[in-house]
């Protein structure tokens, strides 16, 4: 699988879930692949990887990812389905909290 085929499963994943998704791979280096927004409104921006490049992220990247962290957003790098069902079962349980 190339990263493209998992980043365009994600973003059907997401918006079958409600979430807005854009991709975000028009913007400036070191942005996150997808700018999402969340049912319950929180700002998430995920990065995507292929298992065996998980950890190639660069000093941008990581830069980044810790600042939308910082500031109550939520940011990751993503490798793998399990890891986007996850976040959407979070999010969906802070939405009925």
């Amino acid at each position: 699988m190339r990263e493209q085929d998992l980043q365009t499963k994600i973003i059907k994943t997401l918006t079958k879930a409600d979430w807005y998704v854009v991709n975000g791979n028009f913007t400036r280096g070191g942005i996150p692949d997808l700018i999402c927004c969340s049912p319950t409104g929180k700002f998430v921006g995920i990065e995507v990887k292929l298992p065996k490049t998980r950890n190639n992220t660069t000093k941008l990247q990581e830069l980044n990812i810790e600042l939308i962290n910082n500031l109550g957003g939520k940011a990751l790098v993503v490798w793998d389905m399990v890891q986007i069902k996850e976040l959407i079962d979070e999010e969906h349980s802070q939405e009925h909290a």
